[in-house]
């Protein structure tokens, strides 16, 4: 009887016009490592059970939360990749509905389970945050009454993707998407004796949801500033809002100067709770 015998390893360089990048590589040593368990088990008479070093299963993965997995595979786990991910539509209690939307594949990150006698591994899906950014700021001095908040009217802004500013809404920078946020701001009032100077990010213009607030005496060239993430639904907007109470009755302004006052708000990372159905494509050896 023949003996089985591997065609020979696949190379990059046997390859006619092989793109770059470290996943070719990647991906040539796993066929050459599945050709070459597959030689080795067939040599040895194995069942075709026993044969699979690789095999897919679908997970539902939270975003961030490490889960255990049960080793698919007759062998020990070397790898694991997310081929394709449907976001799951939850409920008020956290429960899927049933229904999908789009959510772009996590990246996964995965580790032997010390609990597991078995082969078994912890699996965490990372979920891509939305695309967004963007940064206001006004070219004109901003006038700031005596003890009223007053929130900033900006007239000028650099954006990109779902997060944008118009000139109709100047006070207001809208989140299309929900996600998680960063904040950070810079203001300078001018010269005024007394009182305090502060400032935060509001949302939705509520008085009740104060983000990085910043408070300081007045004085010489009074500066505010400061960074939160916040937690936004689709349609919340952020505004900024400026507030001093100096001992001379009468507005203070806050001075523009290069890159103040601005304001800034960008993605970065998607909601707290997004959970997908991901199909992981095990493989092992």
């Amino acid at each position: 009887m023949s003996d089985f015998q591997a065609p020979g390893l696949l190379l990059r360089e046997a390859l006619t016009d092989a793109p770059d990048g470290e996943w070719l590589d990647q991906l040539l040593e796993n066929l050459n490592q599945s050709q070459r368990q597959t030689i080795k088990s067939l040599r040895r008479g194995l069942t075709t059970e026993q044969n699979t070093v690789s095999r897919e299963k679908e997970l539902n993965l939270a975003h961030g939360i490490e889960i255990p997995c049960a080793n698919p595979l007759d062998v020990p786990i070397r790898g694991v990749y997310a081929l394709r991910c449907d976001g799951l539509t939850l409920d008020s209690l956290g429960a899927p509905t049933g229904s999908v939307y789009d959510l772009d594949t996590p990246t996964i990150s995965w580790r032997p389970n010390p609990s597991s006698t078995s082969g078994g591994v912890l699996v965490k899906a990372v979920y891509p945050a939305p695309v967004g950014a963007c940064r206001v700021k006004t070219t004109i001095d901003v006038s700031i009454p005596k003890g009223v908040p007053t929130e900033i009217a900006w007239n000028a802004a650099t954006q990109n993707g779902d997060i944008s500013w118009v000139v109709g809404t100047p006070t207001k920078v809208v989140c299309a998407v929900a996600g998680i946020v960063s904040v950070g701001y810079g203001l300078l009032y001018d010269t005024a004796a007394g009182g305090y100077r502060e400032s935060a990010a509001l949302l939705n213009s509520s008085a009740a949801s104060y983000y990085a607030y910043d408070l300081t005496p007045g004085g010489t060239y009074a500066g505010v500033s400061g960074n939160d993430e916040i937690t936004v639904a689709a349609g919340d907007y952020l505004t900024l809002t400026a507030y001093q109470n100096q001992t001379a009755a009468a507005a203070l302004n806050l001075l523009s100067a290069i890159n103040i006052p601005h304001f800034a708000v960008r993605y970065v990372a998607p909601p707290s709770n997004t959970v997908g159905r991901v199909n992981l494509f095990f493989y092992g050896g």
